[in-house]
């Protein structure tokens, strides 16, 4: 306890310094040289941060480099309406402020740029070079050609980056040619894209897709009037290409960069703005730089934990102070002082120039399950959540806080945060994880499903290491219960036989198990007494013996010795004869996916048309397939009417 005393001291001490090294040296010396990726400004042209806009209508966006007298300012070029400034973006662009184009469309156009002669990029020709690198978030489809940058000069240089339905494409230059242009997959989460090069040959253009290289090519280049424009492009006066998603922070270079220096920038947008570099390539594809050099993520280490990095940190060289970053799915927080609804209204300044916390996850559940309740230390620790975290810390002094969103299935109501300990480790193995509890120093904090661990520090996660933490209780009245660990329905001739395992119970009093031919019109079948307290896997089964001869849902329901009660979710078997044709559509009426059941395995020949009759079969997609049933991602269709068509069956839902 004296030396942890100790060891928090000589952090406050240091902490103390640090702030009166800054307000000797002035902020003014870290602002005059910023750069993305602190590269310099030789060659980068010009660097767009939406960071100081205020919300609300944007009519002018002023470069963060040239500034000065030099500021190239981008204005609104169509009138009102204008783009919107705004710091939520669905929550997913990591507490920065970006710029929505919601809604732009030809009786709405929603525009900002230059007009006329630019000089940006040199990308035409073999003795070209040019890099452009941008963050951006497209929710969901919209209408095909949306551009989001459009840029072309008299002398041949241009880019035109725009979305064609589910396909995104660059083309530089402004002749048609498969040497300058990519075309890549959209997936509707936020997006850092990047291209270096010129279009001269079959391989002076590299396009990147989150830091990974794609090679798709199709005849493309940049038509329109000369200028450049975000939003929409002009093409004889004549708008067209109306992009309806947001885009945050964007660069321009007249040079070719390095694959050391690309990356430098790459892993700032990445940290920044919460997206997670593309590590498929395995080695140093996806790792994390820092602009000294130092690697702030190694992406090959346990790529395992490669999922939903986020972190916190300061380069005062690039004009960076990130106070606060979340995932994705918003499921974990990582922050230092008190978390606000910005990063800019976060007011607890990182004292350390050059330093970082990083974190990545396994994904797993944010409760406990057998697998994860077999791996951890003999003593001090009952039970722990699937879900573990990489952190490493670059030369991060500052404390810092963790939230974490636990399932629904964590027996949310009866968790005690004194209950609660933290399980920190060196290589991922938590078996022999030192256990530390709120003696420790650190702050455990419990509130409406979200757990929140302060007082985080060097003390936990050293300088320049990398260690695994998971969360865990020390006592069974906080359980954190878990999930089904399985839960399955299959045919045997004319039975249907229920099989189901728990990895933990707490509390349980017994099983129902519904059956439903429609999916809604639910009636119980059976009852099954459960275990009531236990830590280990435990399997169940119930056999119905006169199941009816149609497609026959079953899902369980567990229900406690308070009455309280838990659905699974639903699953299907097909009792039909082999001959008979069946296909259904449920849920009738859905927002973002919908399941078909089919007696045979033919989703891929489905076709989708709503009340008029058009086919727009392209616009939906498959999310996971199995024996006779099919999920399918309908959020991209139009609210309506539509019919599933499959061979000469069909069958009807609404999309609201």
């Amino acid at each position: 306890m004296e030396n942890n005393f100790t060891q928090k001291s000589t952090l406050l001490i240091r902490k103390a310094f640090i702030l009166l090294l800054i307000t000797f040296i002035g902020a003014t010396n870290f602002v005059s040289a910023q750069s993305p990726g602190k590269l310099g400004t030789t060659n980068l042209t010009a660097w767009f941060k939406p960071d100081s806009l205020v919300n609300g209508d944007v009519l002018a966006f002023p470069s963060s480099y040239p500034n000065g007298s030099n500021t190239l300012t981008f204005t609104d070029t169509s009138g009102a309406p204008y783009p919107q400034a705004t710091d939520t973006s669905n929550g997913v662009l990591n507490y920065n402020t970006v710029i929505s184009f919601a809604g732009n469309s030809a009786s709405n156009v929603l525009s900002l740029g230059k007009l006329g002669a630019v000089n940006l990029l040199n990308n035409n020709t073999s003795t070209g070079a040019s890099t452009v690198v941008m963050v951006y978030y497209l929710p969901s489809y919209t209408a095909t050609g949306g551009h989001l940058i459009h840029y072309r000069e008299s002398g041949g240089d241009g880019i035109q980056y725009r979305h064609l339905g589910t396909v995104m494409r660059c083309a530089i230059g402004t002749s048609n040619s498969v040497n300058g242009s990519r075309d890549y997959t959209e997936d509707y989460k936020p997006m850092l894209f990047s291209y270096t090069g010129n279009k001269s040959g079959a391989a002076t253009m590299t396009a990147y897709k989150r830091a990974k290289s794609f090679t798709t090519s199709v005849a493309s280049a940049s038509t329109g009037d000369n200028g450049v424009i975000i939003g929409a492009r002009l093409n004889a006066s004549n708008w067209a290409g109306f992009y309806e998603g947001y885009i945050g922070e964007f660069m321009f270079f007249n040079s070719t960069l390095s694959a050391a220096n690309l990356n430098k920038v790459h892993s700032y947008l990445a940290l920044k703005y919460g997206i997670t570099l593309d590590n498929t390539g395995g080695g140093a594809q996806g790792d994390y730089t820092a602009p000294n050099g130092a690697l702030l993520w190694d992406a090959s280490d346990n790529p395992t934990y490669h999922n939903h990095i986020i972190g916190i940190g300061r380069e005062d060289g690039e004009g960076y102070e990130h106070r606060q970053s979340h995932t994705i799915d918003d499921s974990v927080r990582l922050y230092v002082g008190t978390l606000a609804s910005t990063n800019l209204s976060n007011y607890s300044p990182i004292f350390n120039d050059s330093s970082y916390i990083v974190m990545g996850s396994n994904l797993g559940e944010l409760a406990g399950n057998a697998s994860s309740n077999s791996e951890k230390p003999s003593s001090g620790v009952v039970t722990r959540i699937e879900r573990e975290w990489k952190i490493k810390n670059t030369n991060f002094y500052d404390y810092f806080s963790i939230d974490i969103k636990l399932d629904a299935s964590a027996g949310l109501s009866t968790i005690s945060s004194s209950d609660l300990v933290l399980l920190v480790d060196n290589d991922g193995d938590f078996s022999d994880a030192t256990v530390l509890d709120y003696t420790s120093g650190i702050g455990f904090s419990y509130s409406s499903g979200i757990v929140t661990l302060s007082n985080l520090s060097y003390i936990q996660f050293p300088f320049d290491s990398t260690r695994y933490l998971t969360l865990g209780s020390k006592s069974a009245n906080t359980p954190l219960p878990v999930n089904f660990a399985s839960f399955n329905a299959s045919r045997n001739e004319d039975l249907v036989k229920i099989d189901w395992s728990t990895a933990t119970e707490t509390n349980s009093d017994y099983f129902t198990i519904e059956r439903a031919t429609n999916s809604n019109n639910w009636e119980d079948i059976g009852k099954v007494k459960a275990a009531g307290n236990s830590g280990r896997l435990l399997n169940y089964s119930f056999i119905d013996n006169n199941p009816p001869r149609t497609l026959v849902y079953y899902r369980l329901r567990q229900t406690d010795l308070d009455g309280k009660f838990t659905h699974t979710q639903k699953v299907a078997v097909n009792m039909l004869e082999p001959r008979e044709d069946i296909l259904v559509v449920y849920p009738s009426i859905s927002t973002g996916e919908i399941h078909v059941n089919m007696n045979v395995s033919s989703a891929n020949e489905h076709q989708i048309f709503n009340a008029l009759g058009q086919e727009l079969t392209m616009q939906i997609k498959v999310i996971s397939s199995k024996e006779h049933e099919t999920t399918f991602d309908i959020s991209r269709l139009s609210p309506g009417s539509y019919y599933f068509v499959n061979g000469t069956r069909k069958a009807f839902f609404i999309k609201k």
